[in-house]
Formats: structure tokens, C-alpha cells, sequence
């Protein structure tokens, strides 16, 4: 009976052991760590279930804090089915609500809203409003993360109200960090601030450093985008010595590229090499870390999962045997049988419906990609056999006719010259079709390197400027910048260009100009940009014409001279223009002309 007392004496000290333990896990993960497993192990050695789901969970958390997701998932694995065997639904929502977070450091969103649920439900059934208000916050960054600002902006304000009834520090600390991200991401940023700056001293007080450090990341962001530059520096400064203090290895690596940022915006390039080359250091070492745990994570989800379903099972289990106990004294067992029968069959021909379903929509999903196949097959095989098949034929008639002897010189170079720049316009049109087949098939690399604007409008003038002559066009480079260099793939950046040359001529009249331009572009973004456009005294678009032009499926007309086109370049352009980076779009006044603009990232 005495070792009994001092047995139970000892569980409550160690459960008192993996609270302290949870306690740490924002300021110290190490410590949090050192005090579960001490818990652990005592529990172990008396057998002490709830000790061991307490201590696994808080171990997790603890490696959590740390980036080992590999060591989260595997002690957060062992705690799920004891959490179930105890029937501790506080715990259990816990446990669920960490391994979703893991689920969402991998970008598994989808899963983490699962276990997100699940963690809900089991922290609703016990009215654990401290437990709901962390997994509201939790649905809302999910939410955020897949582009639904408004319903992740009323989670977070769900979880506020929640943890401000039950003065829940942590949470509201939390809830207005997210809150002051979401207004940075909205450009609101007195209310931005106001939100990070009421999070910031919540934080320190209790000395949350985990979440500190994004919420002084946030502020330095703020005064940045608003060229604060001393004041954006000390927050990321701040922001850099917490992180590496508690060992948060990507929130040291964002304060790092900011410091680079802030630096290289105010042209302090010293001190901006400095910081770049910390911020290259912890990205290479948190990617190296990350490659090296993929396989290792791959198979403690795996293990995970099978889990989860012996867990699926316990519970279906005790539920079972719950409802034999409850109607065995009165003598209704074959009632309950005959129910349990209904009940699984019905939900057996529910799954074969819905298999019945999705095999359904996946049909008419292969039937559309189908449909969407022939048409491009039509499509190619319409332009082979007009706009290839032509200048071939040509060249064969030509072959005949010198083969006869018949020509002068004079008629043979006319017809040599013709023919020449038939074949072009045939080479052109096959070298479009390998880029936009290959573009279908999604298989184009995008291979970026330095290319000077001025070289290569000088290669383009050089090549058009026979065609161009030809139809009594004047090309003219009106740049001034003769130094601009942009980072691009050179062969999308050619064919981008030939595209929206061979377009100028092709609906310009005799005596036009087409003016090739480029110059620095001014953004928002952190990113040093340069315009180019391609300007012609053309025909012009018509305004229920414009949404049309830059579509996959292709759209032409016939040039002034009668010139036909595939009608799958400017659809190229726009997707060249968007893998490196830029955005194209167009201005035309209809009998005026009509200018193509398009940027790039600069050198």
C-alpha cells in the first residue's frame, strides 16, 4: 500500500515534470526535450500510460520547435495511440493539432486540415477552449497558405475572441502575429503594425521566443516596404539574435536575407554581401538538412499513417464493445446486430457510389484532356499542311524550273530570293511549333542567363530588317540604356521577340515605323525589373480583341499583306515572358497601332 501512495505520488510529480517541459518549448526547445524524456523514461519503467502520451507529445513538440520533423512525427506517433487508450480527448487534440503542424511545415495541406479537424472535434467533446483557440490559429495559417485570406482572417479573429475569454496568452500573442501578417499581405499597414506591436509585447512578457521572432520579422518587413530603413533594420537584427538563440533555423535564415535586403537597398554593399553570405549558409544547410530527412519522413508518415489506422481501429473497437455493454443487460443484442448489419451495408454501398463517382469524374477529366489533345493535333496538322507544305512546294517548283535551263540569271535570283524568305517564314513556323508542342507537354527548361538588350535588339534588326525593307518599314532601337541587361532564358527571349517583330510587320502598312524600346521598370517588388517593348504604326486591335490574343489555343488574323501567322505565337510570349519571371501585356488604338510591353528581371 506504501509503495502504491508513493507510486501515484510520483506520477502526479512527473506529469507536473511534462507540463514544466511544455512551458519551455517556445523559449528553450532543448530543455523541453532534456524534461520529457526524463518523463518518458520514468513512465516506461512504472508502466504510467498517461505519463508516456504526455512526455512523447511534449518530446515532439520540442523537436517541432527545433525543425527535426522527422523526431516530431515519430514521438508524436507513439503518444496517438495511447492518448486513445486512456481516453485523454485533451491530449489526443494535442497530439493531432502537432502532427498536423508538421503536415503543414511540409506544405501538406491537405492533410493538415485534416488532423486540424480531428483535433477540433477532440478538443470540442472535452470543452478545451485553450486547445480550440491554438487550432483555430492553426486552421487559419492553412487557409492563408492556399490563398483564402477572408476565411483564414475569420479563423484568426475566432481564435483571438476565444483566448482573450480565457486570458490565454500564447494564443492571443499568436492570433495578432497572424492577424499583422495577413494586413501586411493586404498593404494595411498601420493596422499591420498596430497588430505585431500588441503581439510583441505579449510575447516578450512571457517570453514566447519562437513566435517573437516571426512577429519582429513582420515589423522589419513593414519599415522596409516603407523605407524605414533604421527601423527595419532593428527589428531584423533583433529578430536574427532571438532565432539563432532558441536554434529556429528558418526564421535566422529570413532575418539574414532581409538584413541583405534592407543593406543592398540602401547600396550598403559590404554589409550586404555580409548577410547574403549568412543567409546562403543557413538556406544550403536547412536544404542540405532537408534532402537528407526526405526518405526518412517519407517513412514515419508512412508509419504514421498505419498508425493512425490501428488507432481508427481501437476506437471503432472500444466503440463497439461500448454498445454491446449498453444494451447486453436488456436482452437487445440481436436488435443491435441486425442494426450494426444495416448500418455497414448501407455505408459499403455509400463507398461503392462514390468509387462509382470519382471513377465518373475522372473520365470526363481524360475526356476533356482528350478533346483538348485532338484539337491541338487538328491544329498542327492544319498549319503543316498549309503554312509548311506551301514554301516546299515552291522550292520543288523551283528546283524543276532550274533543273529545264530556261532561266536568266536575273529570274533565277528573283526566284531564289523569293523562295529564301518563304523557306524563313517556314523555318520560323516549325521552330514556333517545336516550342509550343514541347510548351503542351510541359518538358521546356528555363535556363537563365545574363543577355544585353542592345546586343540583341541590334541581332533582331539585323535579321527582320530584309522583311522589314521589303515592305517599305522603318525599324528603329529608341533606347538610350545601352547597358540594360536582363536574367532570362536567350532562346525563349529570341523567340519572344521574333514572335513580336514578325507581328509589327505583319499588320503594319508600307511606310510605318516599328520602334524597339527598352528601359529600367519601376515595381513594388524587391526585384530590379526591365521594360521592353515592341511599338508599331499598324492596323491596331480592336478592344473585343485584345482578351484574345494572348490564349493557348491560338488566335490570328491576316496581315496587311495577306501574311498568314499559326496563331500560337503571342500565347507563347505570354508563357516564355511568365517562366522568366515577367508579365506581358498590350495597348493598341485601332488605325494607330499598337505597342506589346513586357518585363523581365534585370542583371
Amino acid at each position: 500500500m506504501h509503495l502504491y501512495k508513493n507510486v501515484q505520488a510520483d506520477s502526479s510529480r512527473y506529469l507536473i515534470l511534462a507540463d514544466i517541459a511544455d512551458q519551455y518549448s517556445r523559449s528553450n526547445p532543448d530543455t523541453t526535450i532534456l524534461l520529457a524524456n526524463q518523463c518518458a523514461q520514468w513512465s516506461e519503467q512504472h508502466h504510467f500510460i498517461r505519463g508516456q502520451a504526455h512526455a512523447y507529445n511534449r518530446m515532439g513538440l520540442g523537436y517541432w520547435t527545433k525543425g527535426n520533423h522527422i523526431q516530431a512525427l515519430s514521438n508524436y506517433q507513439k503518444s496517438l495511440p495511447l492518448c486513445i487508450q486512456i481516453n485523454d480527448q485533451a491530449e489526443l487534440g494535442l497530439c493531432l493539432n502537432n502532427i498536423g503542424l508538421v503536415y503543414f511545415d511540409q506544405r501538406d495541406y491537405k492533410s493538415a486540415l485534416k488532423y486540424f479537424d480531428k483535433a477540433f472535434a477532440a478538443f470540442g467533446s472535452v470543452r478545451k477552449k485553450d486547445g480550440l483557440a491554438t487550432t483555430l490559429n492553426n486552421m487559419g495559417l492553412t487557409h492563408e497558405m492556399q490563398d483564402n485570406p477572408i476565411l483564414a482572417l475569420n479563423y484568426y479573429q475566432q481564435a483571438l475572441t476565444l483566448s482573450q475569454q480565457i486570458d490565454y496568452k500564447v494564443c492571443i500573442g499568436q492570433s495578432l502575429t497572424n492577424l499583422g501578417y495577413i494586413n501586411i499581405n493586404l498593404k494595411k499597414y498601420p493596422e499591420a503594425i498596430s497588430y505585431l506591436q500588441k503581439a510583441q509585447v505579449i510575447q516578450e512578457h512571457i517570453n514566447d521566443q519562437s513566435t517573437l521572432t516571426s512577429t519582429l520579422l513582420g515589423l522589419s518587413q513593414i519599415y522596409k516596404d516603407k523605407k524605414d530603413y533604421p527601423a527595419s533594420l532593428e527589428y531584423a537584427e533583433k529578430a536574427a539574435d532571438k532565432a539563432i538563440s532558441v536554434h529556429i533555423m528558418y526564421d535566422a535564415m529570413a532575418a539574414n536575407q532581409l538584413l541583405y535586403e534592407i543593406y543592398n537597398e540602401q547600396k550598403d554593399y559590404y554589409n550586404a554581401l555580409r548577410y547574403y553570405r549568412q543567409y546562403k549558409q543557413f538556406s544550403d544547410s536547412l536544404l542540405t538538412t532537408e534532402k537528407s530527412e526526405t526518405i526518412s519522413l517519407i517513412q514515419t508518415k508512412l508509419e504514421l499513417t498505419q498508425t493512425q489506422k490501428e488507432v481508427e481501429e481501437l476506437e471503432r473497437d472500444k466503440k463497439f464493445q461500448q454498445t454491446i455493454m449498453l444494451f447486453i443487460g436488456v436482452g437487445l443484442a440481436i436488435t443491435i446486430l441486425f442494426f450494426l448489419l444495416v448500418v455497414n451495408h448501407r455505408r459499403k454501398l455509400m463507398a461503392a457510389n462514390k468509387e462509382l463517382s470519382n471513377a465518373k469524374t475522372e473520365i470526363e477529366k481524360q475526356a476533356s484532356l482528350l478533346q483538348k489533345s485532338n484539337q491541338a493535333k487538328d491544329k498542327i496538322f492544319s498549319i503543316v499542311s498549309h503554312d509548311i507544305r506551301s514554301p516546299l512546294n515552291a522550292l520543288r517548283s523551283a528546283i524543276d524550273l532550274i533543273e529545264t535551263d530556261l532561266l536568266s540569271p536575273e529570274e533565277l535570283k528573283s526566284i531564289v530570293s523569293a523562295l529564301n524568305q518563304r523557306l524563313s517564314h517556314a523555318s520560323d513556323i516549325t521552330e514556333e511549333l517545336l516550342h509550343w508542342s514541347r510548351s503542351q507537354m510541359d518538358v521546356i527548361e528555363v535556363n537563365p542567363v545574363d543577355v544585353s538588350i542592345a546586343e540583341l535588339f541590334q541581332l533582331k534588326v539585323d535579321r527582320f530588317q530584309q522583311q522589314a525593307v521589303e515592305k517599305q518599314l522603318t525599324l528603329a532601337v529608341t533606347s538610350t540604356h545601352t547597358t540594360l541587361c536582363v536574367k532570362a532564358d536567350a532562346d525563349m527571349l529570341k523567340t519572344i521577340l521574333r514572335n513580336l517583330l514578325n507581328n509589327a510587320i505583319k499588320f503594319s502598312s508600307p511606310g510605318g515605323t516599328i520602334r524597339l524600346h527598352a528601359e529600367p521598370y519601376q515595381t513594388t517588388e524587391t526585384v530590379a525589373m526591365v521594360q521592353i517593348s515592341i511599338a508599331d504604326s499598324g492596323v491596331g486591335i480592336h478592344p473585343e480583341n485584345i482578351s484574345r490574343i494572348f490564349a493557348q489555343q491560338g488566335y490570328t488574323t491576316t496581315g496587311t499583306s495577306g501574311e498568314r501567322g499559326t496563331g500560337l505565337g503571342l500565347g507563347l510570349c505570354k508563357e516564355f515572358v511568365e517562366r522568366n519571371g515577367g508579365t506581358i501585356w498590350v495597348s493598341s488604338i485601332p488605325g494607330e497601332g499598337t505597342t506589346f510591353y513586357f518585363t523581365l528581371p534585370a542583371c
